[in-house]
């Protein structure tokens, strides 16, 4: 099994709590409440600001060149082609329809997740370190949106076009390329750093299942 497997597999349960997340199965089966997907897109664009703080971090640390390249190209993903996405479905969603003012700044559960991310974004760390906290974002979704896309049983067509974002080659080449580097960045580090990028992982991990639980539990009024 490679590094990257091990990782996986040694947060397989709330791996597999975030894939089996009843929000994810409620998307499948297109029942989804769109008030639950619209405090989510609101969510997650407050939190992908805080995340391409950590990789600008990322990027800077770095003297090779390829990885740098890839953390400038991961930035620029996120803000012109998914937030533009989010942006594009919140639309389609009518969101202005409901009160937004519990979604529209960051709830407690977001301030958690950003608060672990600023951690790592101002203090000193290791490259590893923060490749594993960054890995379980990209990899999840790409994940759920494959297993998704393969059910094909979406008709919405706003859910569609975010399955279809989030299992696009580029997605798909993006957990490749973030796979390798956990493989290749781990070959010479002792048991200990290994097991610093599992604690890493494990706590991106937690804060990723946390999010979805605040997705689905987080209720929002329609305007009347």
């Amino acid at each position: 099994m490679s590094f990257a497997g091990e990782l996986k597999n040694d947060s397989i349960d709330i791996w597999n709590n975030i894939l089996d997340h009843v929000f994810i199965q409620e998307i499948s089966n297109d029942t989804l409440p769109k008030e639950k997907f619209i405090v989510y897109l609101l969510q997650d664009r407050i939190f992908l600001k805080e995340f391409c703080i950590l990789l600008d971090k990322g990027m800077r640390m770095t003297p090779d060149k390829n990885i740098k390249k890839w953390f400038m190209e991961l930035i620029q993903d996120i803000t012109k082609i998914e937030m533009k996405m989010q942006d594009e479905l919140l639309e389609l969603l009518r969101y202005t329809d409901y009160d937004t003012t519990v979604a529209s700044l960051p709830n407690v559960t977001t301030l958690d997740y950003i608060y672990d991310t600023r951690k790592l974004s101002t203090e000193p760390i290791k490259l590893y370190e923060l490749i594993s906290f960054i890995a379980p974002c990209p990899w999840t979704y790409y994940e759920i949106a494959n297993k998704i896309s393969k059910e094909n049983r979406i008709k919405d067509i706003i859910t569609k076009r975010w399955i279809e974002f989030y299992c696009s080659d580029e997605s798909k080449q993006q957990v490749e390329h973030i796979t390798h580097m956990l493989n290749d960045i781990s070959k010479d580090l002792t048991q200990n750093e290994k097991s610093v990028m599992k604690g890493y992982f494990k706590m991106a991990c937690r804060n990723e299942l946390d999010f979805w639980n605040m997705a689905h539990n987080t209720k929002l009024t329609r305007i009347s």
